[in-house]
């Protein structure tokens, strides 16, 4: 009896610890929780942020109504609430389809933002930093290593030459499951030496259980065969 749109998003910003009533406008919810913030003497602008927002468009085309009023939603919530700042995160390619609901959202308009992957600078602050606190560190040049890893890819062409290519960038998913796989191996309080990474910080391996449990976790929700899961993506996403 509800926009399912409107109804998960603020079901998922609701985690918070205010949860939101089936069929509440994005705007009146966000409205209750600025005055709450009013009430504190907390004033400032407030960020409202959407991941995955291509699902929007590429997950149940059916629901067209629906979608149009989700978005509709949106626009009068940035026009009612003047503090209100609009975080969209999208895949490239469905920048188009964003961008054609841009009048929409007049008189604001759109700001793009590129999100390229991470520069080793900025990738060996994104391994080390979730260790500040912890009691855990990295022993010196590990992740280092880690980066350097990821960044090396062996091609194997068609007449079974091979070549090794460094990239420039961190992929920041690739970082996360490598650094993710490691952590979780280690006890707590450790530094995290080069043994260590030998011994648990395969970064194919790691991508590999993470695969492994993608998989499973699909299977599980979906009821579909393993077999026709692991075909499809290979058909899909490998070239």
């Amino acid at each position: 009896p509800h926009n399912s749109y409107v109804f998960s998003l603020l079901d998922n910003w609701a985690q918070t610890g205010h949860p939101a009533a089936p069929g509440v406008s994005i705007a009146d919810y966000l409205s209750s929780r600025l005055s709450g913030l009013e009430e504190r003497d907390e004033p400032g602008d407030v960020l409202a942020a959407i991941d995955h927002c291509e699902a929007l468009f590429t997950a149940f085309p059916a629901r067209q109504d629906e979608r149009e009023d989700f978005i509709s939603q949106l626009a009068t919530a940035l026009r009612e609430l003047p503090t209100l700042k609009l975080l969209l995160v999208i895949a490239d390619d469905n920048l188009a389809t964003l961008g054609s609901y841009q009048r929409r959202f007049l008189p604001d308009r759109f700001s793009y933002v590129e999100l390229e992957a991470l520069r080793p600078d900025a990738a060996l602050e994104a391994a080390k930093r979730p260790l500040d606190g912890t009691g855990r560190s990295f022993a010196d040049g590990v992740a280092e290593d880690i980066l350097d890893r990821l960044r090396t890819v062996v091609y194997t062409d068609l007449a079974g030459e091979s070549a090794t290519v460094t990239d420039d960038l961190v992929e920041p998913l690739l970082l996360q499951i490598a650094c993710g796989g490691l952590w979780s191996s280690l006890p707590p309080d450790a530094q995290i030496l080069g043994e260590d990474l030998r011994a648990f910080g395969d970064v194919d391996q790691a991508l590999i259980q993470f695969y492994e449990h993608a998989v499973r976790s699909v299977q599980l929700e979906t009821r579909q065969p393993e077999a026709a899961l692991r075909a499809w993506i290979e058909s899909a996403f490998i070239t």
